[in-house]
């Protein structure tokens, strides 16, 4: 979550109590963590979103064979300098797991070969 905010948030707090919002985001410029829903902005909750996928294929194949990675349109409602910072992260992520990204979006399947991706155009 950090990368993919540039260290505006630098977690993703879980409640199991059941007492408040599931999730919560933490940051080194809030004084205590925010729940992870409106106002929050879009980018910032697919961020999130983005952070808790990675986070639980790490957990699933930890110490194991290394699972691939399915995103269809994951950065798509991202902004531009958002979207480099995800692209910059799932292009790390790929060298040690495959990532599968889908998009009809011919701008990032530029972005994404930018980044070192294998691009497949499918016909229709």
């Amino acid at each position: 979550m950090e990368r993919l905010t540039a260290g505006r948030y630098h977690r993703i707090l879980v409640d199991e109590t059941g007492d408040g919002e599931l999730f919560q985001l933490a940051g080194p410029g809030l004084p205590r963590p925010v729940p992870l829903t409106s106002p929050i902005s879009t980018g910032t909750l697919e961020q999130a979103y983005l952070s808790l996928r990675l986070a639980i294929v790490d957990h699933l194949d930890h110490g194991q064979e290394r699972l691939p990675l399915f995103l269809d349109e994951a950065l798509v409602n991202w902004d531009a300098v958002r979207r480099e910072r995800g692209l910059e992260v799932l292009a790390e992520v790929s060298g040690g797991r495959q990532v599968f990204a889908f998009t009809c979006h011919p701008e990032m399947a530029s972005r994404l070969e930018a980044h070192g991706a294998h691009v497949v155009r499918l016909e229709r």
